[in-house]
């Protein structure tokens, strides 16, 4: 069996990132970017996406 969701952390505070709020982290109050490409949660500095490469607009 396979899970079909996959949980996510803060790139900053590895806090897991709630469903109900995916742009913002309740745990540290910063505002999450996601990849266009995987949609992995990005570091704030990212040029290139840490999951799967693709680079950051």
């Amino acid at each position: 069996m396979v899970d079909s969701e996959k949980i996510c952390f803060c790139p900053y505070c590895e806090t897991e990132i709630d469903d109900d709020h995916p742009a913002y982290c309740l745990a540290c109050g910063v505002t999450i970017n996601y990849c266009n490409s995987c949609q992995a949660p990005l570091p704030r500095d990212a040029t290139t996406c840490p999951e799967c490469g693709a680079p950051v607009k």
